[in-house]
């Protein structure tokens, strides 16, 4: 079941987004999120590590921005190309902004991303791991 992760105000339009896996949305299963301007609803892979979950995050708020009416012709206007190669320029532009973005933001302390809801985490946290080795190794003879 997907699960609504947060809610975000994109160009003043409010929208979802949820953590899913590809079982719950097939689209997700040769990509790690995906931005729907029809239904103002942005997912992603739930089994991503957080901190990856924080750049597709970004990378999917990106593709919103530009999903605004008009946006499209803008960025063929401002990259002097044809208005059906928009998606595959967008798409590069995004890739090479978001994890630099998402860095940026974050050691700024600009950019606090809230933790998955707890039906969704699937992995033990690494302290959590590191403890129960630590326990392990002390009980062997």
């Amino acid at each position: 079941m997907a699960v609504e992760w947060m809610r975000l105000q994109i160009a003043g339009i409010e929208w979802r987004v949820d953590l899913c896996t590809t079982d719950e949305y097939p689209d997700l299963e040769n990509r790690y999120g995906d931005a729907d301007p029809d239904t103002c609803r942005i997912v992603i892979q739930s089994a991503l590590a957080r901190d990856k979950q924080r750049i597709v995050l970004i990378h999917e708020i990106l593709h919103a921005m530009f999903t605004t009416p008009g946006e499209g012709t803008l960025i063929a206007k401002m990259l002097g190309i044809e208005e059906d190669a928009v998606d595959d320029a967008e798409e590069l532009l995004v890739t090479h902004l978001a994890p630099k973005l998402a860095d940026t933001l974050h050691r700024a302390k600009l950019l606090r991303v809230p933790r998955p809801p707890k039906q969704m985490t699937t992995e033990k946290p690494a302290s959590t791991k590191r403890r129960a080795a630590k326990r392990a190794k002390r009980s062997r003879p």
